[in-house]
């Protein structure tokens, strides 16, 4: 059972990461950019670091995202599963 659990979760994490593959890369130059909102940001993210770790923060955020859609996980895994007639 752990073995197929395995599997099926390998299965969606690789849905993931082909999804997110085909979102291209955007390369501005920096000369492009009308203000400059890196340094801001950098130092956003160092403030915040140094209160939370980002790690622990991105764990929780994406925790509430999957509990929030459960519901609609569980109904894709259900389709998934019929459609390969294991469910």
């Amino acid at each position: 059972m752990s073995l197929l659990l395995k599997k099926i979760v390998d299965f969606i994490l690789g849905i993931f990461e082909w999804i997110f593959d085909l979102i291209p890369d955007i390369n501005l130059p920096f000369s492009a950019l009308r203000f400059d909102f890196i340094g801001p940001v950098a130092n956003l993210v160092g403030y915040l670091d140094s209160f939370i770790d980002l790690d622990v923060l991105v764990a929780c955020v994406a925790i509430v995202i999957v509990f929030d859609n459960i519901g609609f996980i569980t109904r894709l895994l259900k389709f998934i599963l019929s459609k390969f007639g294991i469910g």
